[in-house]
């Protein structure tokens, strides 16, 4: 497929969309509205994982999928939006949260569809990531395409190239727009890094692909095509601080104690969270480093004297390079759980106890990510007396 001939719209959803054409075709055979068999997933290891259901991109477009620590799907709920839905996640507001067609959908407690949110004015809705705040604020990023001269930028550019870029928007909780940060202003196109052809037809100038809330009322983005992240003051709209590994053009941080071969930082990253102590986790994709791999990080920021320690990192053996997707989440009993994303080795999941042994292993089968949240958990109570068999299972199981 020659994707320079290929118009917008289609260049973005054919990039991110049709790696999961074939196994969903595969899948969709085995799924059923009463259960799944045979599972889709391998269970590699399973050692004392956290409590709580794990939340996967659903085997079959139109179905909820809720899984538990054996890999079993055990809630398996219809939702009527158009297409295969994505990036399923629980909101600070308790809502449940995924995309799905051109826009992402909320579902309360009781897994029924209660909201849809969409970008205002001429943007796509980007599908890697939501935040709605506890207070009700809604962030959305939003993506379209710029028409821009890049022979005056690069020897050889085109003189209309078709340049993507993102806006933040934030909403209140009465969904009117009172924020909008756009990367084309803050950023320089030469900022990119350099895997990216800038003589190239069309190509991707942010890719911005996680927001978060800082502890100061500001925000911060990952900005994937340019490996960085960035500080940016939601009052006035300035950048606060530029963080980034080796291959970024404006880093402005010290990293200690997380060089490999000569390559500092992470590279391509994905899943930027912000922790209770101040440190930041992200998945680092890697995909210039010296040497590809891809790992879960976590660093302790000294914004102050711009200096940044690796504290903690996860890298398997033997090394598993992950081209796209991915996340990482920290769960309430210290335990790590990340999503590999696309990669050769087939693994699905890892979830680590806090001395990196695992807990939790799942193979053969892609998400865009993997969640666990404590959610609505089926439980049952039996008071026992005597010996014997009781049955501990419940009619929530199937909907």
């Amino acid at each position: 497929i020659d994707f320079k001939k290929i118009n917008f719209i289609g260049v973005y959803k054919m990039r991110y969309f049709t790696k999961y054409i074939l196994c969903t075709l595969i899948l969709t055979l085995f799924a059923e509205m009463k259960g799944i068999d045979p599972p889709p997933f391998t269970v590699g290891t399973l050692d004392n994982p956290a409590p709580g259901y794990l939340f996967i991109d659903p085997y079959s477009p139109g179905y909820i999928n809720l899984v538990d620590n054996s890999g079993q799907p055990v809630y398996i709920k219809p939702i009527d939006v158009p297409g295969k839905m994505i990036n399923i996640k629980l909101q600070p507001n308790d809502m449940l949260t995924f995309f799905a067609g051109t826009k992402f959908y909320a579902l309360d407690k009781n897994y029924s569809l209660i909201d849809s949110l969409s970008c205002s004015g001429n943007y796509f809705t980007d599908f890697h990531d939501l935040l709605i705040t506890p207070e009700g604020n809604i962030f959305l990023i939003g993506t379209y395409m710029k028409i821009v001269d890049m022979s005056s930028v690069v020897k050889d550019g085109k003189t209309n190239a078709n340049v993507i870029c993102n806006v933040i928007q934030e909403f209140d909780k009465n969904k009117n727009l009172i924020f909008q940060w756009n990367t084309f202003d803050h950023y320089k196109l030469t900022d990119i890094v350099s895997d990216v052809d800038l003589t190239m037809q069309s190509f991707e100038s942010a890719h911005i692909n996680s927001i978060i809330p800082d502890s100061d009322g500001n925000i911060i983005i990952s900005a994937r095509a340019l490996d960085e992240i960035t500080k940016i003051n939601i009052h006035t709209g300035d950048i606060m601080w530029r963080l980034g590994g080796k291959d970024c053009k404006n880093n402005q941080f010290q990293f200690i104690g997380d060089t490999v071969d000569g390559y500092w930082g992470f590279a391509q990253q994905h899943s930027l969270n912000k922790l209770p102590d101040g440190n930041i986790l992200l998945y680092d994709n890697g995909n210039i480093t010296t040497k590809h791999y891809s790992r879960a990080v976590e660093y302790s920021i000294d914004e102050k004297n711009y200096k940044v320690t690796k504290v903690w990192e996860y890298r398997p053996t033997p090394d598993l390079f992950s081209t796209s997707m991915g996340n990482v989440q920290r769960l309430p009993n210290g335990n790590t759980l990340i999503c590999w994303g696309m990669n050769d080795s087939q693994l699905l999941m890892t979830e680590l106890h806090p001395d990196n042994s695992k807990a939790m292993e799942l193979h053969n089968y892609y998400s865009f990510t993997v969640y666990r949240f404590p959610f609505k958990m089926a439980t049952k109570e039996i008071f026992v007396k005597s010996p014997g068999n009781f049955d501990f299972d419940d009619t929530l199981n199937h909907i």
